[in-house]
């Protein structure tokens, strides 16, 4: 699943200093080098072709997801490893919406089987 919108992601404790840009968040799965297997994870990509992969196997833990202001596009997710801040703005909120279910399922180890591929190719975002 891949939603187009502003991203900032940044520490947690330099999330001030820093300004958000268009980009995309996406859930979905990566393949593991020298293994058939793949794992859950969520990609951030950013328009300067920065792109930063939290996988959601037990690596990556969220603190809390902030969703007070998801029906207006906005969602926050705070990492605790690392210590990190994603911040999402200007996401159509339904679009959104299915995303933080996702992630949460995915958090609680559901619906893992039904994610796709994520892979980046010529600076564009792809889901499989």
């Amino acid at each position: 699943m891949r939603v187009v919108c502003k991203v900032l992601d940044a520490p947690t404790n330099a999330v001030a200093g820093h300004r958000s840009g268009k980009g995309a968040i996406s859930l979905g799965t990566i393949n593991t080098p020298g293994l058939k297997t793949s794992k859950p994870c969520m990609s951030v990509f950013t328009a300067t072709g920065k792109e930063e992969k939290y996988p959601l196997d037990g690596t990556c833990e969220v603190r809390t997801i902030h969703d007070k202001f998801i029906h207006q596009g906005k969602l926050t997710i705070v990492w605790r490893i690392p210590n990190k801040t994603t911040a999402i703005s200007e996401a159509r909120p339904e679009v959104l919406r299915n995303f933080m279910n996702q992630l949460q399922a995915v958090l609680r180890g559901e619906n893992i089987d039904t994610l796709k591929e994520i892979t980046k190719v010529y600076g564009s975002l792809f889901i499989h």
